[in-house]
């Protein structure tokens, strides 16, 4: 029997998984983020997860019902691959091509037709192609990492947006694009408040374009080129 097929147990969360089924599928969950165990983190208080906002104590000190606990979150937030070495893997985890065995190359067979056919719904979320072309499985969820990481997020809700904007000076120049992450229901003042700036507008004219400051975030035209005066 190719090793492939031997059952493994995830240290994770302890189930029973054979290779050939697991690489690229991210049937497993890590936490993408540190758990805050000395004080508050960037988003989220003392015994929570910086990256969902849950917290693996069922129970708070004075022994009441921890409300920010959830068993769906225990074990973590971000897909992975199950392993029974790992509790979480790294990019430089990535398995390419050209080192694929051929029981792998047979499961991932169909999904490689179906993403050649343009098809994105396919059982290996992890199986990617780079800039050459080439075609390597991702054995965490990289994208939703490096968003867990950005934003604010309370299990899978994400509370955060990331505004762009270009700042213009006394000179009429622009600088290089910036972003700044706010809550979703931040308003312009918020924003420049935030940034040091004096107001937000589209077009050249500045004063004619100018946006009131009551204006949430979240309903300004992300197709929009937004600029901010700062002084």
């Amino acid at each position: 029997m190719s090793y492939l097929k031997w059952k493994r147990l995830c240290k994770t969360c302890g189930v029973r998984y054979a290779e050939v089924d697991n690489m690229g599928v991210h049937a497993c969950k890590f936490h993408c983020g540190p758990l805050n165990r000395y004080g508050p983190g960037k988003w989220w208080p003392e015994g929570c997860w910086d990256c969902c906002g849950k917290s693996p104590y069922p129970t708070l000190p004075s022994g009441r019902r921890n409300p920010r606990f959830s068993a769906k979150f225990l074990h973590g937030c971000t897909g992975m691959d199950h392993s029974a070495l790992q509790t979480s893997f790294t990019p430089s985890d990535n398995i390419p091509e050209k080192v694929w065995p051929r029981e792998l190359c047979e499961a991932l067979n169909d999904d490689i037709m179906s993403l050649k056919r343009g098809d994105i719904n396919i059982k290996h979320k992890g199986l990617r192609i780079n800039n050459m072309g080439e075609f390597f499985i991702e054995r965490f969820d990289a994208n939703m990492y490096h968003k867990r990481r950005k934003h604010k997020w309370d299990g899978d809700e994400k509370l955060t947006i990331e505004f762009k904007y270009f700042i213009k000076n006394d000179e009429d120049t622009l600088s290089e694009e910036k972003s700044v992450v706010l809550d979703r229901d931040a308003t312009v003042a918020d924003l420049l408040n935030k940034v040091d700036g004096r107001y937000l507008f589209t077009k050249v004219e500045v004063e004619k374009n100018k946006i009131n400051g009551n204006t949430t975030i979240d309903n300004l035209d992300q197709n929009e080129v937004y600029k901010v005066k700062i002084s």
